[in-house]
């Protein structure tokens, strides 16, 4: 005689445990720093910087995931802004003073 098939739910693995839930702060803070970081944008960098701070506190306080999240966003985000100043301030440097030794070149006409 033949056996029955087997019950599908006793062959079901077990569920896994749940971890923690990520911080929406974190994932927020994260996106904004790759953003910033992409278009070199000083706007969008700021709300990395704010996100990634406070996802830092309530993780903290809450246990909730994300905290690599939340410093990635927040690096990202503190190199965003570093690095459109220094390029306003050397983008500036060079206008004014690679205005100072240009001249005007004399073109003379071809005949």
């Amino acid at each position: 005689m033949t056996q029955p098939p087997p019950d599908p739910a006793t062959l079901a693995a077990p569920p896994l445990p749940e971890g923690p839930k990520t911080s929406g702060l974190a994932i927020a803070s994260l996106i904004c720093g790759i953003v910033s970081i992409a278009s070199c944008c000083l706007i969008i960098g700021i709300p990395a910087i704010i996100t990634g701070h406070m996802a830092l506190g309530r993780i903290k306080i809450s246990g909730q995931g994300g905290r690599g999240m939340a410093l990635a966003g927040l690096i990202m985000g503190y190199v965003s802004i570093i690095a459109t100043i220094l390029f306003l301030l050397l983008g500036g440097l060079a206008y004014i003073f690679g205005e100072a030794q240009m001249e005007p070149m004399q073109i003379e006409p071809m005949m």
